[in-house]
């Protein structure tokens, strides 16, 4: 099953907080994304979707960079699982256990050699 996630980013100077990714012209202004994840127990993954037309070399080079961290309702020894990183977008995997679902706080930053 998947997650929800909930995305922050700027736009046109305001904060958007939503469930919608943004465009590709609107992430070509910012170099990192952050996303509050909603799992429940049996949520497996969740697609975040960035929009930064990565490189092939980017990709390779492990990029985005993924930092992820449990909110307070989430078992502290759980965590993201598994991450695939695609040109567009980065997907994360929970284990599916009994008491892991919650929320999950995960900042996506794109490398600055990757800024236009």
């Amino acid at each position: 099953m998947s997650a929800t996630a909930y995305y922050a980013y700027p736009v046109a100077g305001v904060q958007f907080l939503g469930t919608t990714a943004p465009t590709t012209a609107q992430a070509m202004l910012f170099n990192s994304l952050a996303v509050t994840a909603f799992f429940g127990d049996t949520d497996t993954t969740l697609t975040i979707t960035h929009n930064w037309g990565l490189t092939t070399t980017a990709l390779a080079y492990g990029q985005p960079w993924v930092q992820s961290y449990p909110q307070a309702t989430v078992a502290v020894t759980q965590s993201i699982a598994a991450v695939t990183l695609a040109t567009n977008s980065v997907t994360v995997n929970k284990n599916n256990l009994t008491g892991s679902g919650g929320i999950f706080s995960i900042l996506l930053q794109r490398p600055f050699s990757e800024v236009t």
